[in-house]
């Protein structure tokens, strides 16, 4: 049995880490400050082999997610929904850039590291100031089943 001084100080503590990490206030940790677009930012060749990579929308709005060429210019433009996720294809060196719909604030650049497995899971976090917005797509973001159901008949019904 623990003394009470020792259970009160062990308590605190666990009290101070919740507010630390914005438990107390509404259960989530406190937004991070969003990272700056590095100007130099782009593809480059860093070694051979087909790297899948998973992209998973956590940020709680839609992204739109760009392969970066060699060039420093933004390709492939495709927009990820809340909780949505893009596979992609690539190789070691190249940068993807995932910027918040509407605002283009950048919330992620990710290169693919050499040397990295044939599979990487990347999630998409949201920022403090992207959190801040009020973006006014709400309620085109959500799927419309019937949508979803249709284009799956389609995807998988190739004499259609």
């Amino acid at each position: 049995m623990m003394p009470a001084h020792c259970q009160q100080a062990f308590l605190s503590t666990i009290a101070l880490i919740l507010i630390a990490n914005g438990c107390a206030a509404g259960g989530k940790p406190a937004p991070v400050d969003c990272p700056i677009s590095d100007p130099s930012f782009g593809s480059r060749d860093d070694g051979s082999g087909r790297v899948e990579v998973l992209f998973k929308n956590d940020a709680g709005y839609p992204v739109d997610s760009f392969w970066v060429d060699g060039g420093r210019k933004e390709q492939q433009w495709e927009q990820i929904l809340p909780g949505g996720t893009l596979k992609r294809n690539s190789f070691p060196g190249h940068g993807f850039r995932i910027r918040q719909v509407e605002t283009g604030i950048t919330l992620l650049e990710y290169r693919v590291g050499a040397g990295t497995s044939s599979e990487v899971r990347v999630s998409i976090q949201g920022c403090a100031a992207a959190d801040a917005q009020e973006l006014t797509g709400g309620s085109d973001w959500e799927l419309d089943p019937e949508e979803v159901a249709a284009t799956r008949r389609l995807v998988h019904d190739q004499e259609a």
